[in-house]
C-alpha cells in the first residue's frame, strides 16, 4: 500500500532542522528505507531566518531521485497560540500578519502547501484569507480555539486541522473546542496520528467512526531521534509502519488506504486552488 505523508519532521538521524540539502536527501533516503515515498515536509517554529534556510534546503533537495519525493513544506507554525505549544518552542511564535508572513516565505510561495496556524489569534482570520487566496491551504492547530472560533477559522477559509486532538483545547461536553469541530463538520479535513501513542485507540476509532472517511488523513508527525529525547514532540513509527498496523487491527483495506494515499493527495489538490 502506497502512503503520502503530509506531516514528516525526519526519521533516524535526520530532521527538517537541517540546513542544507544533502541532510534533507539523506533523510528521504531513509523514508524510502522504511516505504514512504511520497512526503511534504513540516518545518517547526524557528527564527524566520532559520525557517527560511531550512526551505531552502528543502527546496534544493526537491526533484532528487533514490529516495522519498518531496511534494512541498508544511510549515507547523509559527502562527501558534502559546497555550498550546506542546513541545514547540513559543519564544519562536510570531504574531499573525501579512507582513510576517511575507518575512517568511518570500520566495518560497511554490513549494509551501500547507501552513498551519491558530484561528484564534488576533489577525489569523485575516491571515487564513490571504494564505488561502495565495493558494496555500491552511489547517488550524495547537490552539485554544473555542468551537465557534474554529468553525469561523473554517468559514474563513481553514482547510485542515493538525492532528487532530493533540496540541489542543481538551474535548468537553459543554466546551467541544476544535477536536469537536472537526469530529462534527462533514467538510473539514483531520490529520490524525495513529500510532497509539499521541492517540487511545477509543480516540482513533471515535475519529474513524465520526468523520466522513474523505475527510480522514492519516499522519506521522514522525521526527528523529534527537527530537525524541525532548518528549512527545512527534512519533517515531513511519506512516507505512502504522498503516500496516491498523490491517492488522482488522481496518478494512481500502479505507486505510483512501486515508494514508488518497485523501491526502485530494487534499493537497486544493492547494492552488485560491478560495
Amino acid at each position: 500500500m502506497k502512503v503520502l505523508d503530509l506531516h514528516i519532521h525526519g526519521i533516524g538521524d535526520f530532521d527538517t532542522n537541517a540546513q542544507d540539502a544533502g541532510q534533507i536527501i539523506s533523510l528521504c533516503e531513509e523514508l524510502a528505507s522504511h516505504s514512504v515515498f511520497d512526503v511534504v515536509l513540516a518545518i517547526y517554529p524557528a527564527p524566520i531566518p532559520e525557517m527560511r534556510r531550512r526551505m531552502e534546503a528543502v527546496k534544493s533537495a526537491m526533484g532528487v531521485e533514490g529516495g522519498a519525493r518531496i511534494h512541498g513544506v508544511h510549515l507547523e507554525g509559527p502562527f501558534l497560540n502559546p497555550e498550546r505549544c506542546g513541545a514547540l518552542t513559543p519564544s519562536y511564535f510570531l504574531t499573525p500578519s501579512v507582513d510576517n508572513l511575507n518575512m517568511l516565505i518570500e520566495g518560497y510561495e511554490e513549494i509551501v502547501k500547507i501552513v498551519t496556524l491558530s484561528p484564534e489569534l488576533e489577525g489569523a482570520l485575516d491571515l487564513i484569507e490571504h494564505i488561502r487566496a495565495m493558494g496555500i491551504l491552511v489547517n488550524m492547530g495547537h490552539s485554544d480555539a473555542t468551537y465557534e472560533q474554529a468553525e469561523e477559522g473554517f468559514r474563513r477559509g481553514a482547510t485542515g486541522i493538525t492532528h487532530i486532538f493533540n496540541a489542543q483545547r481538551p474535548f468537553h461536553h459543554r466546551q467541544p473546542g476544535l477536536a469537536g469541530f472537526g469530529l462534527t463538520n462533514p467538510d473539514i479535513y483531520v490529520e490524525v496520528i495513529a500510532d497509539g501513542l499521541h492517540l487511545h485507540r477509543a480516540t482513533i476509532d471515535l475519529v474513524f467512526r465520526a468523520k466522513p472517511k474523505e475527510r480522514i488523513i492519516l499522519v506521522s508527525d514522525c521526527v528523529s531521534r534527537r527530537e525524541l529525547v525532548r518528549g512527545l514532540v512527534g512519533g517515531e513509527e513511519p506512516l507505512k509502519s502504522i498503516t500496516d498496523r491498523l490491517l492488522r487491527e482488522g481496518y478494512p483495506e481500502d479505507l486505510v488506504e483512501s486515508w494514508a494515499w488518497h485523501n491526502p493527495w485530494q487534499y493537497l489538490a486544493l492547494a492552488r486552488v485560491p478560495k
